[in-house]
């Protein structure tokens, strides 16, 4: 399990790439990001963080709000990359988060992925770590994982 440390560095390394990205060539879902973009920004997370060692986070849909929303969730640390979207923190990464921790969900586990969003999600992972190389969109150095 990695560092809560390491874990919001993450967070906040892919919240930056998404921000800094040319929005015109991201799929549509991610053009107003961070607005409307939580499930498709939960499952890019999801997939960097796999990438990065951690693969025990899950999506949590949250039917409390009108537009809804989706974050992710590993037993009681939850990670957010569009928290701004609802007026919150723009990334937060936290046990004891109070927006996260009123979600309302439907008793279910939570549903896999739809394919089209995994290919789409897939192939900005690729982007993304193929662009690591450089450091424009960091904002620190990178801590060692755990």
């Amino acid at each position: 399990m990695m560092s809560r440390k390491y874990l919001e560095y993450l967070c906040i390394e892919l919240r930056c790439w998404l921000e800094s990205a040319d929005r015109s060539s991201l799929p549509d879902e991610f053009r107003n990001f961070p607005v409307g973009a939580c499930e498709w920004a939960s499952c890019l997370l999801q997939m960097y963080l796999n990438l990065n060692g951690e693969d025990r986070f899950v999506a949590v849909y949250d039917i409390s709000s009108d537009r809804g929303r989706v974050f992710l969730r590993r037993d009681d640390m939850i990670v957010d990359i569009t928290g701004d979207q609802f007026g919150w923190p723009p990334v937060i990464v936290s046990q004891s988060s109070p927006w996260h921790c009123r979600a309302k969900t439907d008793g279910v586990s939570p549903p896999s992925w739809p394919p089209e969003m995994l290919r789409l999600c897939g192939e900005l992972l690729k982007i993304i770590t193929k662009n690591q190389s450089s450091d424009d969109f960091r904002t620190q150095a990178r801590p060692s994982a755990p």
